[in-house]
């Protein structure tokens, strides 16, 4: 039988891991955008130095323009694709390592009260009152409940609830 340190510990664990996983997804939307953004500038960059060569513009200008086209690629490849990789890769890993401490957090769980773990994580966009289990969203709002164990199979008894409220002159 675990203590209830251990359990804490474990529920705690996981709350934080899906928070930073919001996070991190956040933050690889915005380097998605951030890419898409940069390649279209490369797009228009590209068809700019066309133009002025064809227009016979000064060597000078149009090195300067292929300068920032160049620059322009470089960060999409050395620094913007590679952090959405790393990225990526932390998001997986993130899943994976929850996913191990999501099971054993059941295990204590169902032990103790018979109930396989609901934890909640929310963004700076949800709010969770914890007393009621209440989740309130604000535009753009995320939430993530992960729920993880080593059985075949559970009966899922939390009732849990999805309202949609909308508030006059909204």
């Amino acid at each position: 039988m675990a203590s209830a340190g251990e359990q804490a510990h474990l529920r705690k664990y996981i709350e934080d891991g899906i928070k930073q996983k919001i996070r991190l997804n956040y933050l690889l939307e915005s380097y998605k955008k951030q890419e898409e953004k940069t390649r279209e500038r490369i797009i228009d960059q590209s068809n700019l130095i066309s133009k002025i060569t064809f227009e016979n513009a000064p060597d000078k200008k149009i090195k300067l323009f292929k300068e920032r086209l160049n620059k322009d690629q470089a960060l999409i490849l050395k620094i913007v694709q590679s952090t959405i990789y790393e990225l990526l890769d932390e998001i997986n890993e993130l899943t994976l390592i929850m996913a191990a401490h999501l099971e054993e957090l059941t295990e204590i769980e169902v032990d103790i009260g018979g109930f396989v773990t609901h934890a909640i994580g929310v963004d700076t966009n949800a709010s969770l009152d914890s007393d009621n289990m209440i989740v309130t969203f604000k535009k753009g709002g995320h939430i993530e409940i992960p729920i993880g164990t080593k059985m075949s199979k559970w009966k899922d008894s939390s009732q849990m609830t999805i309202n949609t409220t909308t508030k006059a002159g909204n």
